[in-house]
């Protein structure tokens, strides 16, 4: 079973219903138990850094999601705040520490000629082939929704935004995927993204 987590936050039915339009069997859940037997995770992501993982440990999740991850390699899809709790820290209000999944950090939007936040659609420039992208033309147009972005490792880095500066915009390493954008809220790429995701999975 594919879980998407409830956090408290997110757009859990935007997610939940770009999963029904591909007939893919999920449930949105914070419980342990459901995390523990599920096949995929993902994680999708509006709002505050610091409140995600205050969210995570309320649920007592935090453990749960790592073992799933590093221990079971169960696949991982973060989306947006979903991505950026994989990595060290944020600055995001506080300086507040993440799952420390994977090295970087978050960072605010800095910019004079750039809208902040940056919200619309705009052009991921793929890095390296990867499965996430299967059957997607190169320099395709996503549907972002961010005031922060992840400074990450070159090794985990397949797509970047030029967005004031080059942005990290989706990662992966072994069973863990990142995007940046909202492939929930990209139409028909999006829904590809997804569909490529929970062929992991199945």
């Amino acid at each position: 079973m594919l879980v998407i987590i409830d956090n408290g936050m997110g757009n859990l039915m935007s997610v939940s219903s770009a999963l029904s339009k591909l007939k893919v069997d999920h449930k949105i859940t914070s419980n342990v138990s459901d995390i523990k037997k599920s096949s995929g995770i993902i994680f999708p992501g509006v709002g505050a850094f610091p409140e995600a993982m205050k969210n995570l440990q309320k649920k007592k999740l935090q453990n749960i999601l790592k073992a799933k991850i590093l221990k079971e390699n169960t696949p991982y899809l973060g989306i947006c705040l979903g991505m950026q709790i994989l990595f060290e820290y944020s600055d995001e209000i506080e300086r507040t520490k993440g799952l420390s999944i994977l090295k970087g950090s978050v960072k605010k939007i800095k910019s004079i000629r750039h809208a902040v936040p940056h919200v619309g659609w705009n052009t991921v420039y793929q890095n390296k082939e990867n499965i996430i992208f299967r059957n997607i033309k190169k320099n395709t147009s996503f549907y972002y929704d961010h005031s922060y972005y992840v400074e990450s490792a070159t090794i985990h880095k397949v797509a970047t935004l030029k967005y004031s500066k080059e942005m990290t915009v989706a990662v992966n390493k072994k069973n863990i995927f990142g995007l940046q954008f909202h492939p929930e809220k990209s139409q028909r790429n999006g829904l590809k993204v997804l569909r490529n995701f929970c062929n992991l999975v199945e």
